[in-house]
């Protein structure tokens, strides 16, 4: 069985509704003074959030989990939904307050597993940008990182880098999130102003079609024949 967003949002609207306007009913009601007013019945509220649903048990006054489950499996009906061989998802209310009954219980059941979320390549730099400064002998910055991340659910993901352009290394060039990749220029001429250009592609091999790879980043070396007082020079990420 798999827990369903939509069938426990139903179910735990349904908990609090019987508490809070004090009935008992697999119909969903208002209080009107003294009245009580049918609103939907239960397949019409389960279907606000969820489709395909297959059954609802709901229990009040029990107040465990291990005691509304006996209580339902010592029926024939709920135990039926239950272990009913073709519900796939279910979702479970509770609410505990007011009411003749003070706790509500509703179990949700259903034959459609909600969608999983998509696996997306995420916080990946679209630009990392380094300065170089011959009178100072140094690089700003000495280096940058950046940790691709799964921004979609979270399943792991393997990847790998390759490049393009000689003047820096990437490393690792393989691994799996949340693993860093540091960018560093290594081999460019320290004496010559010069702009050097490339990129890296972070490519994902597990799991396979993942949205947002492969990416590319593009890196940019200036080196400059001045000195350098104060530097900002961000990656910019998405």
């Amino acid at each position: 069985l798999k827990s369903s967003e939509g069938l426990t949002n139903a179910a735990r609207y349904q908990a609090a509704d019987m508490s809070q306007d004090n009935y008992f009913s697999h119909d969903t009601m208002d209080r009107e003074g003294e009245r009580l007013v049918k609103q939907c019945g239960p397949w019409d509220r389960i279907a606000n959030y969820y489709s395909g649903a297959s059954g609802e048990n709901a229990a009040a006054g029990y107040h465990s989990p291990e005691a509304v489950m006996q209580g339902w499996m010592s029926s024939d009906g709920h135990r039926a939904n239950i272990l009913n061989p073709n519900t796939l998802a279910i979702g479970v209310g509770f609410y505990q307050g007011g009411g003749d009954y003070h706790s509500y219980w509703v179990l949700d059941f259903g034959t459609e597993i909600d969608a999983s979320p998509t696996p997306i390549l995420g916080n990946l730099p679209e630009n990392l940008v380094f300065l170089y400064s011959i009178p100072d002998q140094k690089l700003y910055p000495s280096y940058q990182g950046f940790s691709p991340a799964n921004v979609g659910n979270n399943d792991l993901l393997t990847w790998q880098v390759t490049n393009s352009g000689s003047f820096f290394s990437a490393d690792p060039g393989n691994g799996t999130t949340p693993t860093s990749i540091q960018i560093t220029p290594d081999n460019f001429d320290q004496n010559k102003v010069n702009t050097y250009t490339g990129e890296i592609t972070i490519n994902v091999t597990d799991p396979s079609s993942v949205a947002g790879s492969p990416h590319t980043s593009q890196i940019t070396l200036m080196v400059v024949d001045t000195q350098i007082h104060q530097v900002f020079l961000p990656g910019v990420h998405r």
